[in-house]
């Protein structure tokens, strides 16, 4: 209970008593002929008022109670709501790190099996016309990666042939040569050169390379170039 509400409680009661005991002394004779049963209904109008005044001051104290009982879950869940917030910030920038370590590892592997990746370099040689009016071009292959085996070569796009499909060995520093034969000389679309092959670590890789077509002024013969980067794997 309260202090001050409990000081006052006493206050009262001991002020009430005294006053009992000072009335009940000036009417001491009265009161030792009173029958027992009466006795009894004296002393319960006497501590009857003290018994409801305590009985009101623990109502009031238990209310106070439940009032900073209140308070007190309320502050809990202010605190347990930032601990969630703060967990929640913590998983956030774990899954963060963990995505930040997954991508630094993807980029390893990617550099580690770029590593071992084949660089093929196409180079325009020479340019012939037929009689016919179609083209053919003679490239020059430089691999400057790393070495490759069972290189093919596969055209796709539109009527264009290629000679010198297969290279069975394929080392740094090497050049292929073959040519491109174009059928439609007035068509400008581009192919794709894909070149299919077995990397010197055994896995099969891809690279393709475009070819663009365009014709060479004054002459307005057709010649070739090709794009420098690869276009997939």
């Amino acid at each position: 209970m309260d202090r001050r509400r409990t000081l006052i409680g006493a206050i009262v009661t001991f002020l009430y008593l005294a006053v009992v005991v000072l009335l009940s002394w000036n009417g001491r004779q009265e009161i030792l002929k009173l029958a027992p049963n009466e006795v009894g209904d004296y002393l319960a109008g006497i501590f009857g008022p003290l018994a409801v005044l305590w009985l009101i001051l623990g109502y009031l104290q238990q209310g106070e109670e439940l009032r900073q009982s209140t308070m007190a879950l309320a502050q809990q869940a202010v605190e347990l709501r930032k601990s969630v917030e703060q967990q929640q910030a913590l998983v956030e920038v774990s899954r963060a790190q963990v995505e930040a370590q997954t991508r630094a590892f993807e980029a390893d592997s990617d550099r580690w099996k770029a590593s071992w990746q084949p660089s093929f370099v196409l180079s325009l040689k020479k340019t012939y016309r037929d009689a016919d009016g179609s083209y053919t071009f003679v490239v020059l292959c430089r691999n400057e990666g790393k070495g490759a085996v069972e290189v093919h070569l596969e055209v796709q796009g539109r009527l264009v042939a290629a000679s010198h499909r297969r290279f069975p060995d394929f080392q740094h520093g090497d050049e292929m040569q073959f040519d491109l034969v174009d059928l439609e000389p007035d068509n400008f679309a581009p192919v794709h050169l894909h070149f299919s092959y077995t990397d010197v670590a055994g896995h099969l890789g891809r690279l393709s390379r475009i070819a663009y077509f365009h014709p060479e002024p004054p002459s307005g013969f057709k010649t070739v170039r090709f794009n420098a980067a690869p276009v997939d794997h």
